[in-house]
C-alpha cells in the first residue's frame, strides 16, 4: 500500500513539474501559433484577392472557408482540452486522496 502512496506522490510531483514547464512555454508557443495564423490567414486573404478568373476565386474562397473552420475547430478543442485536463486532474487527486 505504502507503494502506491508513493508512487501517487511521484506522479503528482512530475504533474507539478510539467505544469511549471508548460507555464513557462506557453506563451511562446501561442506567440508563434498565433502569427503562424496570422500568417497563413494573411496568404489565403491574398490569395483570394489575387484571384482572377472565377474558378480561381471559388478555389481561394474554400481555402478560406476551411481556414476558418479548422480555427474554430482549433479553438473549440483547445478549450475542450483545458477543461478535460482539470476534470482529470480533479478526478485523480480525489481518487489518489492527494490534492494537486
Amino acid at each position: 500500500m505504502n507503494y502506491l502512496i508513493s508512487a501517487a506522490q511521484d506522479l503528482n510531483q512530475l504533474g507539478e513539474n510539467l505544469k511549471g514547464l508548460i507555464s513557462q512555454a506557453w506563451p511562446v508557443i501561442v506567440g508563434v501559433l498565433g502569427a503562424v495564423v496570422v500568417v497563413w490567414g494573411a496568404f489565403l486573404g491574398f490569395k483570394y484577392w489575387q484571384a482572377g478568373s472565377q474558378e480561381k476565386q471559388r478555389e481561394a474562397k474554400e481555402y478560406l472557408k476551411n481556414f476558418f473552420i479548422g480555427l474554430a475547430i482549433i479553438f473549440v478543442l483547445g478549450v475542450v482540452a483545458v477543461a478535460l485536463i482539470g476534470w482529470l486532474g480533479n478526478w485523480a487527486g480525489n481518487i489518489t486522496g492527494i490534492n494537486a
